[in-house]
């Protein structure tokens, strides 16, 4: 049972990274975004 916490850490600190990975995409798609934006 020692084993199993850890395991859920884990995977809670991989759904965190993904999680990161994606707010960061997010943001900069909305960057670019507005870049072709300010460029019409």
């Amino acid at each position: 049972m020692r084993g199993l916490p850890q395991k859920k850490n884990a995977r809670i600190a991989d759904k965190m990274e993904l999680f990161g990975h994606l707010r960061r995409y997010e943001k900069i798609r909305k960057d670019k975004e507005r870049d072709i934006y300010n460029l019409k």
